[in-house]
């Protein structure tokens, strides 16, 4: 269930997000075992970011949230190192040392889909997806 934000002072037309958002669902429901259905990605463009002190250049802020223990410390640096190849494949503009990305581990219990309230049978872990399970509130 990872919630993908990517967040950029470059502007993007309808096709470059759609493209990013595929290819980073791509990559992590492959790194985490996980459903594409369980993947959400939400890119923004146009925001003032600086980075290094330097807001001219373009750069990308990207948030990973996810349920507690289900980044694993391998796959998160596969993650670093998938995003940092996929975003200047899709931003031609963005250079890999203009990336910051941050991880947020949440409680499983703070996470919903519509009305349900998700949760595990067991503790999450990336290779136990087929633990998951649905509870409504």
């Amino acid at each position: 269930m990872p919630l993908i934000v990517v967040e950029t002072n470059a502007s993007l037309d309808p096709a470059q997000k759609r493209s990013l958002a595929v290819k980073l669902t791509e990559l992590f429901t492959k790194t985490l075992h996980t459903a594409a259905a369980h993947t959400h990605v939400q890119v923004t463009d146009n925001q003032f970011l600086s980075l290094g002190g330097n807001p001219e250049s373009p750069a990308a802020v990207v948030t990973i949230k996810a349920a507690e223990s289900s980044i694993s410390r391998d796959a998160r640096k596969d993650l670093v190192a998938g995003i940092s190849t996929a975003l200047p494949q899709h931003l031609q503009c963005l250079s890999g040392d203009r990336i910051y990305m941050i991880f947020e581990e949440q409680p499983v219990q703070n996470f919903a889909v519509g009305d349900s309230i998700m949760t595990f049978d067991t503790m999450h872990t990336a290779k136990s997806v087929e633990n998951f399970a649905e509870v409504a509130p």
